[in-house]
């Protein structure tokens, strides 16, 4: 699924003035056609720590860029954090912008519950690789960790402000499968009450068996065995009353495979 290839003018790199000679090659998602439309907004749900779920996000991005829309990710990760965001998006991304972007509090604790993963920092990297590249693609982090039983309305209300002030983009939101739904004052619920629901798409992830980094009880955080019930075609399913309407559908990906913490990648 990890595919982006950007066609650069000769000699010069990722030079915007070079914008008209550029090809964008993106991996095709059945189903996802229809949701590419400007204003639409396309909430995942994910389990935290696979390398699947930011890879599609990717892909969606990517399909969307390549079909002339302009694109916001929206990621679970910490607003707070945005200087350190902004530098890494600047830099050209050698190993001193990784590891001065990798310092951030939220990626250096010891607490690793799956999304400050090897995936996410990979799905950074390619949005920075598009930026540089000309493409009108940005990220949002919109997450407050901090903030207990506030923190959807929180999540919401920073997507919510964006997606209000520009209405001719695309959003896609990458959270935990809690987070998108679009019942019990979760984001999903929050975002749905001020925008037309002819624009969510709210999906949640099915997949295959296979392995994530996540925080099981007395497990505790790390590489753990999980039981999907995906039958491994990659896809985007609208399916009405999904999950008792809890979202819209859900978006499949093949056997998940761990993605563990970037910090200790880098170590």
């Amino acid at each position: 699924m990890r595919s982006i290839q950007i066609m650069i003018c000769f000699g010069l790199l990722f030079v915007i003035s070079c914008e008209g000679n550029r090809q964008i090659s993106c991996e095709e998602i059945p189903g996802l056609a229809d949701l590419l439309k400007g204003g639409n907004v396309i909430m995942l749900g994910e389990m935290h720590g696979t390398e699947e779920a930011p890879a599609f996000v990717n892909d969606i991005a990517c399909n969307a860029l390549a079909s002339n829309l302009k694109v916001t990710v929206a990621l679970e990760l910490p607003n707070r954090e945005d200087d350190y965001l902004r530098e890494y998006l600047k830099s050209g991304g050698d190993l001193k912008a990784k590891v001065d972007f990798l310092t951030a509090p939220f990626w250096a604790q010891d607490y690793q519950d799956g999304r400050a993963s090897t995936a996410m920092l990979q799905l950074i990297d390619d949005i920075r690789l598009l930026q540089k590249a000309g493409y009108d693609v940005d990220i949002l982090f919109m997450d407050d960790p901090w903030a207990g039983l506030a923190r959807d309305e929180i999540m919401a209300t920073r997507l919510l402000k964006k997606i209000l002030s520009n209405p001719d983009r695309l959003f896609i939101s990458l959270t935990g499968n809690l987070h998108n739904r679009l019942e019990g004052a979760r984001m999903g619920w929050f975002i749905k009450e001020e925008i037309s629901t002819e624009r969510i798409f709210s999906l949640n992830q099915r997949y295959q068996s296979g392995t994530a980094w996540v925080c099981m009880g007395n497990g505790g955080c790390g590489v753990h065995e999980l039981t999907g019930d995906g039958s491994g075609d990659v896809a985007v399913v609208l399916e009405e009353d999904y999950r008792a309407g809890a979202y819209s559908g859900y978006y499949e990906t093949k056997a998940i495979r761990a993605a563990p913490p970037a910090i200790r990648a880098l170590r």
